[in-house]
């Protein structure tokens, strides 16, 4: 049987052959690209020459290229595109890749001459990227264990290997667990859900075999929790979400605690007093007292507003008779709140967010703003399934193609093709010279909006339309990513920076001259209405506190997990309502959070969560200059081209950050263009924290 990831088909553009790979064909295309990258580096260590940065920091960064095209394809299938062939062969899959990883990070003599290389200077090194390459090659090697004895070694090999191996089965646990759920009910059961959503309920009840029924499954539950009026059906749905992770079939919780007791160890092994501190020595913000600081900063900025609005909302439940308010109330309230008191319809606003639409708008969006331009081509570069669209993205000023972007937008979850729930961005081949050859990027964004029904097509929310551009702010990342080597180049960088290509992006749709580039009410044509936007938007300040604090919580209980000692802890479940009781949160109801907290065990936001909230502040520095100077600025945009999108991690992120302000970026930005700077520094005697 031939397979396409070893006998790697000459297509255009060299574009992966999406079309044509079966979960078998992983495994042996593992082995294979490890055996050709093992002669490679045999050959650095060889080497009669002595050491120097082309014959040996150079030649480990170009090493390696089927074994990287094959590491990218099988985490994007596994999250876009999985099944059970692929799940079956993930453990296997991540042991190698992890085993392999570690015979490369230490190995003694193919550090020897890494390390004399390092300690020969950078006097000889003229292009940023190769200093950088050349510190981050050192470091890698300090920080994967090479320092460590044989015994330590052993025992780091046995660490990676497992955790690698624990990551991988709580993604799983959570994709099992959201698709094992399936309620299916009949139209009368589903009071107050508007037709659209039904509709889509019909639909996929008719896919699974019950044309008389309606189905709801996790991904798709928000019509229920938003708008159905029966509280027990809610509180079923709310419950089958909360207890992701955490049933008997998929219990996530030993998985989290051993994940966490292993990153701990390792840590202290390599020198650090915990995994935080570990993590965060790669970051712009790379001191935990910092970060603490200013996630805590937040928290208080948020608590007073975010306390009012959820009294209105249990106001609103309680003329309703109801007193217990509960968080399967949360959302259904939310959804009353913004109908009763602000006089704004969700689901009449969508009306004029059509995907189609909405991705014309957000790619005129991006090439009025970056300079380049978009052609989406169908049926020239395969896919792996065909709700996936293709997009190639042509340099403004030279005409020159600069990259290839996948497009993934659906929900989906079948025997033969499963996705994980949320959006992201991910990357088949980074920027940077591979096999000699200088190769443009090709990315692909993910996401999981309802499809289209036979009367309406796939209509938006304004956090849709937000979660759009977001992705394709992390796309353009990587498009129009400029250097030679794959591994700085695109979204190569500090975690706490990689977030402000993206958020930034959220900014222009809540503008109304952008929106009116492209929304119009999939009928009538009709442009959104000032009042309605108007009111969309008070709905997302009036609810933002409430989201802020939500998600800064999250982001200490991830910090908390990480510089702590595990093994002092009784049960997950313990430990995380010891967080609650300690910040004055919302006590948990159903399972807890972390068993379903993906981003900090599998997707690499472990001590890294509060990148999100740490981007709001760089985010909010940043866009003080469109609205000084316009919000399509050629001079502005150049310069957000040039210093944030384009050097990837070749320069310390820092210092394209205040390249492209001018200045030093201020903390107090954040705060007071989220209106919380007085009540800090009156109120509370809070100063922001500096971040620089």
């Amino acid at each position: 049987m031939t397979n396409p990831l070893i006998e790697w088909p000459n297509l255009v553009h060299g574009v992966p052959p999406l079309d044509q790979i079966k979960p078998e064909h992983f495994l042996p295309a593992l082995d294979h690209a490890i055996r050709l990258q093992k002669a490679e580096i045999e050959a650095i260590k060889n080497n009669p020459d002595a050491p120097t940065f082309e014959n040996t920091i150079e030649a480990l960064e170009f090493s390696g290229v089927a074994l990287g095209r094959i590491g990218s394809i099988f985490n994007c299938f596994l999250m876009a595109h999985g099944c059970e062939a692929l799940d079956d062969i993930k453990d296997e899959f991540g042991k190698r890749s992890a085993a392999y990883s570690d015979d490369i990070n230490l190995d003694r003599g193919l550090f020897a001459r890494v390390k004399a290389v390092h300690d020969a200077g950078f006097d000889g090194l003229v292009r940023d990227e190769q200093k950088t390459l050349l510190k981050d090659t050192y470091k890698g090697f300090v920080d994967s264990g090479i320092m460590l004895d044989e015994t330590g070694q052993e025992r780091l090999r046995a660490i990676n290997i497992r955790i690698e191996e624990l990551s991988k089965k709580f993604g799983t646990n959570c994709t099992n667990a959201e698709t094992a759920y399936k309620k299916f009910v009949d139209e009368a059961e589903l009071p107050g859900v508007p037709d659209r959503i039904k509709e889509g309920y019909a639909e996929a009840a008719t896919e699974a075999g019950m044309p008389d029924k309606y189905l709801i499954t996790i991904p798709t539950c928000d019509g229920v929790l938003d708008y159905c009026t029966d509280r027990a059906l809610r509180q079923e749905i709310y419950d089958a979400y909360a207890a992701v992770g955490s049933t008997p079939e998929f219990d996530n919780r030993p998985i989290a605690l051993e994940v966490f007791q292993l990153r701990h160890e390792r840590a202290q092994m390599l020198g650090y007093p915990n995994h935080a501190a570990y993590i965060l020595s790669d970051r712009m913000v790379d001191s935990v007292d910092k970060v603490m600081d200013f996630l805590q900063t937040s928290l208080e900025a948020s608590r007073a507003p975010a306390r009012v609005y959820t009294q209105k909302l249990e106001d609103l439940a309680r003329a309703d008779g109801i007193t217990d308010f509960k968080p399967w109330d949360q959302q259904y309230y939310a959804t009353a709140f913004e109908k009763k008191e602000l006089d704004f319809d969700a689901e009449i606003l969508k009306s004029f967010f059509p995907l189609d639409r909405v991705l014309q708008g957000v790619r005129e969006h991006f090439e009025n703003l970056l300079n380049i331009k978009m052609r989406e081509v169908k049926n020239e570069y395969p896919v792996y399934h065909p709700d996936v669209r293709t997009f190639e993205v042509y340099d403004g000023k030279t005409q020159n193609m600069i990259g290839i972007m996948y497009g993934d937008y659906y929900t989906r979850g079948g025997a033969t093709s499963v996705k994980q729930e949320g959006a992201w961005m991910d990357v088949y081949r980074s920027r940077g010279i591979e096999e000699g050859e200088d190769r443009f990027p090709i990315v692909t964004t993910v996401c999981n909006f309802d499809k289209p029904t036979a009367n309406a097509p796939s209509l938006l929310s304004l956090e849709d339309v937000q979660t759009v551009v977001h992705e394709q702010g992390h796309g353009m990342h990587g498009v129009l990513a400029k250097g030679s080597y794959p591994s700085q180049t695109g979204i190569r960088v500090a975690w706490d920076f990689l977030e402000l290509p993206s958020q930034l992006q959220e900014e222009w749709v809540k503008k109304k001259e952008v929106l009116d580039t492209f929304a119009a009410h999939y009928q009538t044509g009709e442009k959104i209405p000032d009042d309605l936007l108007d009111k969309a938007l008070r709905a997302q300040n009036i609810s933002a506190d409430d989201a802020r604090m939500r998600y800064t919580w999250m982001a200490l209980l991830d910090m908390h997990w990480h510089m702590t000692d595990p093994a002092t802890h009784k049960s997950v479940e313990d430990f995380e309502d010891s967080i609650i009781e300690k910040y004055g949160y919302t006590p948990r109801a159903g399972g807890p959070r972390t068993a379903r907290f993906l981003h900090i065990i599998q997707d690499g936001y472990d001590a890294g969560y509060n990148s999100y909230r740490l981007a709001d502040n760089w985010v909010a520095n940043v866009w003080q200059k469109f609205e000084q100077n316009g919000l399509y600025d050629p001079a502005t945009s150049q310069r957000l081209r040039e210093k944030i999108y384009e050097p990837g991690g070749s320069v310390d992120p820092m210092e394209l950050l205040t390249s492209m302000l001018g200045h030093a970026p201020d903390a107090g930005a954040l705060f007071a263009k989220e209106g919380a700077a007085r009540v800090l520094s009156k109120e509370k005697g809070i100063q922001p924290p500096k971040m620089g």
